[in-house]
This record gives structure tokens, C-alpha cells and sequence, in this order.
């Protein structure tokens, strides 16, 4: 071998492997060829340990070299930037390791050529290498060691503080010693890669089973017994299917092989037999494992995932997005899901479809005397009685509030299907009002329902929905309790609804708006006592809006507290005016809706208009309907204790209606009871009306309660109410209604004072 000298001084002598002339005598390169071969003999015979092979090694090449220094090197880290020695020896004895940086060293130029030798003066042709001055160093002969995929590891390296001979026989020589550690480290590597590859098996939390190419299970791991309750030694030998459940349709052999040949892996889920007789959900993975020179499969592996708690997890999430939390019904989504299914099966498979809406009468009463969660158990009872109903034919939801949806779908005809919604509705209405136990107190409450039926050429899922709430719509307002079926008029009466509701918004700004009154009379006496305040709407073209008419649209749009705002500041100039000329009218009063009175801003309100005008309240008697009164009773008695407390009477306005009770008399801070005209019309023809209208006197004057039967038509009527003690009267047989300019005009002409009775002019 020949070695190419530097041109340079500094520049190292790269090995060519050239032939080169023998400069010793054969005898002495015979005897150190035998030293050096003896010496790699002697390297590359096993050891226990690993440490001592590489500490062998360096030893053994410093004898067989006949230097000072000999390390073997592994790099530091991926930057292969420095490495740190495996082992040191220096007169031939083993001394600490050390770690090197390969910036500016011959170690360097040895990885990138693969052997290097200097024979002499390396410290100055590497004035960078610090080390090479700390030991005075002369020479220095490195080779790369290189894996068998021809990836560099490190180097071994010796030196000598002498100048060193070269021989053709020192390169292929310190070559196999390279390849001999290069050896020893893939074997280390191959070792780590198992020890690490056992470790990974046995302590992923991944249930591992390594499988022949027959599907057969030849290994598992604990986390796999763990999962299933199978001991490796119970499943051993057997086929993987064995352990899935007979419906796993997805864990085929063959869809999987197709994967595996194709993409060498294979996803899926899978349920699986446990030992103790249960299934469980795993997340399956399968990958080929082929052979690096045939490329053919010699295994299969297989890892899995126990998944039970993430599909618990799923059907949770699933249940509370399409269930109700207090019900267990479906909720909201689900019945939309429902809804538009049903109509699409209606559409194409000729079957018939119902939806009935129900509301609760008088949940929001239950809801704030008695406490949210006493409403919420009402309401989980109610759905488990909706439950009840035959749920093949009926998909029950509730849809917010006191809301409930029932979705019937049915293969009756036509003429079939109306009877067996009517059973079905009286059904629910009669399971909804058996008597429920809430606190140990028995509670009663009704629902009111709405019925549509599909039409398959006009109708979609948003009109079923809009026809059946106009059908409950229809159902409160004939008396609750009951059911009714939708009818087109009901949408003829929502659309001019809906354009009532814009002539009412501009009523105000146009000002259309105006106040009759009707007197109210002493019973005994039919002396005028009072007025009552009554609005009227005149639309441009001089027609008169009923206030059946307007006044409930008012109610549902919110208008009402607006209106209200104007009747009272009309009926305050009013009186201000009549006072000033001299007309006493005694006392008049003001319909309060209860939606002024929920408003918290309403007493101030009244009370900074009252300090404005001047007006004194003993001239007034705000009227409140009783339905709203008990809507919240709590709110309801601060509220007329406020007014009360600033001077004005208090009367409850259509008393019965609602079916209250009494013992609210006591609560609130009346001063007069209005008989509503729905008893009163009757007293001549039914005993029950009369029986009902003398309680209410009794119990009222026993209360120390001025008592008030309005819609009084008849002498005959307004007899028998001064005889059971009826304090006063309200009606056409003494009064109409009258516009102020009537009235004004009357009392011109008459001369009539508070005390004077009105009959004789009523007409």
C-alpha cells in the first residue's frame, strides 16, 4: 500500500490505498503482522461484558501497533458534532473517558475520507486540537467505523507521541479491527432495539398480540390479558376470530388480508369476548411484518385499544344532545330529527302522520308558588306518564318549558285516523290530570293540546308545527283542559292577527286612540259613585275596533304597558279638567294590565306622574284582572301594597274567572271585588250562578270588602243583588259606555251631580 504524502503542512495525509514499497525488513513485518493479527483474534473472541470488549479492543491495538493512545468513539448525538469515548487505553492501561469535539481535529478529516494516518507533526497541522498539544503528540491513525447500512457510528483512533511507521499491511489491519467494533455496536444497538421492543411489549397499555400467518395467536402481552381476562398461555394456538363476537362483520379474514396485502395495515372496531363471558369494544389495529429479502409476510401484529369508556362516553354526549335532562323525553333536536323523517316516510311510503302539541295549564303558577324544583319533578313525572303511552305508534318529546310535541304516525285511512286521534288525546289529557304527589301535597294540573294532521301536498315540517300550536292556541282560549284539531281559519285569524298588529302599532303615533266611560251605581240608591275608564280605537275611516278585538293582540305583543301609559296619563287630564269645571264624577277607574304590574319600573313610574299633575289619588281605583294576580302572587302583593300605600283603591277585576282561591283576599291589599258578568248573567236562570254570586257578597262584606256585580242588564237582575247584599252596580241597565263629549253634554243638559242616577239617561 502506498500513502499519498501532504503538499501541505498542515494538511493531513489521506490514505489512497495505493500499492506502496516495503521499507522494513520482512522479518520485523512479519513479526508485527503476526502481533497485529493475534491481536484482532483476541478482540473478536466473546466477552461477558460489553465494556470489557471495547477496553480489550483499545489494549489490543495499542500492543499491535506498538503506540502510546488508542480510543474507540461513538458519536454524541445526532449533530455528530462531538463524540465520547467507549474506552481509552494509554500504556496500554484503561483510563477515564473522555468527550471530543471534532471541529478543527484529524477526527474530523478521518470521517470524512474514512482512514486517515499523519505520520509526524499532527499538533501543527491541527493547532486547533488542544488535546493533541496537551499530550505532545506526533502522530495519529483513525478509521470511520460504518454500520452494515453504511451509516457512520464513530471512529477509532490511535496515537503515539513518536513519529509512526507506515506498512501495507496496517490498513486493511486497522480496517477489520473498525469493522470488528462496528459489529459489536450494531450487536449492542440490536439488543437495545429488543430489550426496548420487550419493554414496549409488555408495558404498553395497548393489548399486543403477535400472530402467525394463519391467524393464529403465538404471543400476547399483559396489557392484552388485562383488557380481555385471557391468560397468554389459554390463548396461544388459537385463531384471533375466535375472540370476536359472531356479528363482528367488519373482523373479516379476508377484507383484512386485502388491506394488509395492499397497505400492510388494518383499522377498525370490533367487539370482543372477555374471559369472564362478557363483550367489550376495542379499537383494533393489524400490521403485516414482512421479510426484508422476500418481501413476503412471516407475521402478523396486532394491537388494541379497550374503548368502552370513550363509547360511554359517546352515547353520553349523544343522549345529552338529543334527550332532555329532566324528562329522559327527547328533546328539541331529537323531535326535529324525528319530525323530518316521519314526513319524508309519510311522503314516500303513503303512511299517515300526526302532531299533537300540549301545554301544561297553570305550570308557571305551580313553577313560582311552589319552587323550580318542584316544577322540574312535576315535569319529570309527567314525562314518565308520556312514556307510558304506546311508544311503537307515538314519539313523545318535550321542547322546552312546559311544552310537550307527540308525534303519531300511523297506516290507518283517513276517515280511520280523526276517532283515533280524539281516543288518543283524551287519553293523554285524562292521564295528565289523575293527581300528582309533590312534597307530600297532592297536586292536580290539566293540559290543553293542539292536533294537525299531514298533508302531503301542502305541508312541510315548519307548517306542521305553526298548524298544531294554532290548534293548542285554540284549545287555551275555548277553556283549557281539552284538545282541538287545527282549522285553515285559524291561519285566516293569525294573518289578520299579524295586520292588526301593525294598525296597532301606529295607533298611538296617529292617535286613534280614545276613553268612554260607564258609570257605576249604588245598589240601593242608583246613585253614580264612580266611572270606569274604557279605551276605545277609532281607525281613520271612523270605524270602532272592539276591544275583544285589540286588546288581547295588545297583550301578546307587549303593546298593552304602552296603552296602559296613555289611559292613565288620558284619565289623570281627564279628571284634572272635570275638577276644574266643577263636575264631581266621584271616583274613576283604571284597567291595570299585568304586564305593568310585572314591570319593575311601574310604581316609580305612577308616582312621578301623580307628583307631575298634582292629581290625588283618593280620585282613583286601579281595576287588576285576578288571572294576573295569581300569575305571581308574591310580586303581585308588594306591587298593590306600593299603590295602595300611595292612596289609591284597589279593585280585583273579573273575580271567579280564574277559579282562585279565596285565602288571596287576605294577601292582597283590596278594597273591592268586581263580580264578573259570566256569573251574574245567569243568576235569574241557575241556581249555581246565584249560590256562587251570594258567596262572594258574603265572604266580601264579612271582609269588610266593597262588592261589585258588573254586566247588569235587568231590574230583575239588579233586585236580587240588592237582596243578597250587593253593594254596587255596573251595566246597561243604568249606563252604556259613553265618549266624554256624551257625557259632558248629559251633565249640561241635566244638571246631574255625583249622587244623581244616571237610568234616565243611559239609553
Amino acid at each position: 500500500m502506498k500513502l499519498e504524502e501532504s503538499k501541505s503542512d498542515k494538511a493531513p495525509q489521506i490514505v489512497k490505498f495505493e500499492t506502496a514499497s516495503k521499507s522494513r525488513k520482512e522479518g520485523l513485518v512479519s513479526k508485527r503482522i503476526h502481533s497485529a493479527v493475534s491481536a484482532l483474534a483476541s478482540s473478536s473472541s466473546p466477552v461477558s461484558e460489553t465494556d470489557d470488549f471495547f477496553q480489550d479492543c483499545v489494549k489490543n491495538l495499542s500492543k499491535a501497533f506498538e503506540v502510546k493512545y488508542a480510543f474507540i468513539g461513538v458519536f454524541e448525538d445526532d449533530t455528530k458534532s462531538s463524540i465520547r469515548s467507549l474506552a481509552v487505553s494509554a500504556d496500554l492501561k484503561i483510563t477515564d473517558n473522555i468527550t471530543y469535539d471534532l471541529k478543527g481535529t484529524p477526527c474530523e478529516d478521518c470521517l470524512n475520507h474514512q482512514q486517515v494516518l499523519i505520520q509526524e507533526d499532527v499538533v501543527n497541522q491541527y493547532p486547533e486540537d488542544d488535546m493533541l498539544a496537551d499530550m505532545e503528540l506526533q502522530s495519529y491513525f483513525g478509521s470511520a467505523i460504518i454500520d452494515s447500512n453504511g451509516n457512520e457510528l464513530g471512529l477509532v483512533v490511535i496515537l503515539d507521541t513518536e513519529r509512526m511507521e507506515k506498512d501495507e499491511w496496517m490498513y486493511p489491519i486497522f480496517a477489520l479491527f473498525a469493522d470488528r467494533i462496528s459489529l459489536e455496536l450494531e450487536r449492542i444497538n440490536r439488543q437495545k432495539d429488543l430489550r426496548l421492543a420487550a419493554s414496549v411489549f409488555e408495558n404498553s397499555q395497548e393489548g399486543i398480540m403477535l400472530l402467525d400467518t394463519d391467524w393464529r395467536i403465538r404471543k400476547a402481552n399483559q396489557a392484552f390479558s388485562k383488557i380481555s381476562g385471557w391468560k397468554e398461555k389459554e390463548i396461544i394456538g388459537l385463531p384471533v376470530t375466535k375472540l370476536a363476537t359472531k356479528d363482528q362483520t367488519d373482523f373479516s379474514i379476508c377484507k383484512i388480508s386485502k388491506s394488509l396485502s395492499e397497505q400492510n395495515h388494518w383499522e377498525g372496531e370490533i367487539w370482543s369476548h372477555q374471559k369472564n363471558g362478557g363483550i367489550y369494544p376495542e379499537k383494533r389495529t393489524i400490521s403485516a411484518v414482512r421479510d426484508p429479502k422476500t418481501k413476503e409476510i412471516i407475521h402478523y401484529i396486532s394491537m388494541s385499544v379497550d374503548i368502552s369508556e370513550q363509547k360511554y362516553a359517546e352515547q353520553r354526549i349523544n343522549r345529552l344532545a338529543r334527550y332532555d335532562q329532566i324528562t329522559d323525553l327527547p328533546n328539541r333536536n331529537y323531535f326535529n330529527e324525528k319530525l323530518n323523517e316521519e314526513i319524508s316516510n309519510a311522503r314516500n311510503k303513503g303512511s299517515d302522520l300526526a302532531l299533537m302539541t300540549l301545554d301544561l295549564d297553570g305550570f308557571k303558577l305551580i313553577n313560582d308558588m311552589r319552587g323550580h324544583s318542584t316544577g322540574d319533578r312535576l315535569l319529570k313525572l309527567i314525562g314518565e306518564r308520556l312514556q307510558y303511552l304506546p311508544l311503537n305508534e307515538i314519539f313523545a318529546a318535550r321542547i322546552g318549558g312546559d311544552e310537550f310535541t307527540l308525534l303519531f304516525s300511523f297506516k290507518e285511512k283517513q276517515d280511520k285516523l280523526v276517532p283515533l286521534l280524539k281516543g288518543r288525546a283524551e287519553e293523554i289529557i285524562d292521564l295528565i290530570s289523575h293527581p300528582y304527589m309533590l312534597d307530600g301535597e297532592e297536586t292536580v294540573i290539566t293540559a290543553s293540546i293542539g292536533i294537525a294532521i299531514f298533508s302531503k301536498e301542502s305541508e312541510d315540517a315548519q307548517n306542521l308545527i305553526k298548524n298544531s300550536d294554532l290548534a293548542l292556541y285554540a284549545a287555551k282560549k275555548k277553556g283549557k283542559n281539552c284538545f282541538e284539531y287545527y282549522k285553515p281559519e285559524y291561519s285566516s285569524n293569525v294573518e289578520n292577527q299579524f295586520a292588526l298588529t301593525n294598525l296597532l302599532r301606529k295607533a298611538l303615533t296617529k292617535n286613534q286612540f280614545e276613553l268612554h266611560y260607564q258609570a257605576k251605581n249604588k245598589a240601593k240608591s242608583h246613585e253614580v259613585v264612580g266611572y270606569e275608564a274604557l279605551i276605545r280605537w277609532k281607525l281613520d275611516d271612523g270605524v270602532l275596533v272592539s276591544p275583544g278585538q285589540f286588546i288581547p293582540v295588545a297583550e301578546d305583543t307587549g303593546m298593552i304597558t304602552e296603552i296602559g301609559k296613555w289611559v292613565f296619563e288620558e284619565v289623570i287630564n281627564q279628571t284634572q279638567s272635570w275638577l276644574n269645571s266643577g263636575f264631581h264624577f266621584g271616583r274613576v277607574a283604571i284597567n291595570i294590565s299585568g304586564r305593568q304590574l310585572a314591570d319593575d319600573g311601574f310604581v316609580e313610574w305612577v308616582e312621578a306622574l301623580i307628583n307631575k299633575t298634582k292629581a290625588s289619588p283618593e280620585h282613583f281605583e286601579l281595576e287588576i284582572t285576578e288571572s294576573w294576580l295569581i300569575e305571581d302572587p308574591d310580586k303581585s302583593a308588594r306591587v298593590l301594597s306600593q299603590l295602595h300605600d300611595l292612596g289609591f283603591k284597589l279593585s280585583i277585576d273579573d273575580f271567579g274567572v280564574a277559579h282562585s282561591s279565596l285565602n288571596y283576599l287576605k294577601c292582597f291589599p283590596v278594597d273591592t271585588i268586581k263580580i264578573d258578568r259570566s256569573f251574574t248573567r245567569d243568576i235569574l236562570t241557575s241556581e249555581e250562578s246565584m249560590a256562587i254570586v251570594s258567596a262572594i257578597i258574603a265572604i266580601g262584606n264579612n271582609l269588610n270588602l266593597n262588592i261589585l256585580a258588573e254586566g247588569i242588564e235587568t231590574e230583575e237582575q239588579l233586585k236580587k243583588l240588592e237582596a243578597a247584599g250587593c253593594n254596587e252596580i255596573q251595566g246597561f241597565y243604568f249606563s252604556k259606555p259613553q265618549p266624554v263629549s256624551v257625557l259632558e253634554a248629559n251633565h249640561q243638559t241635566t244638571g246631574f251631580n255625583k249622587h244623581q242616577p244616571l237610568r234616565s239617561i243611559s239609553a
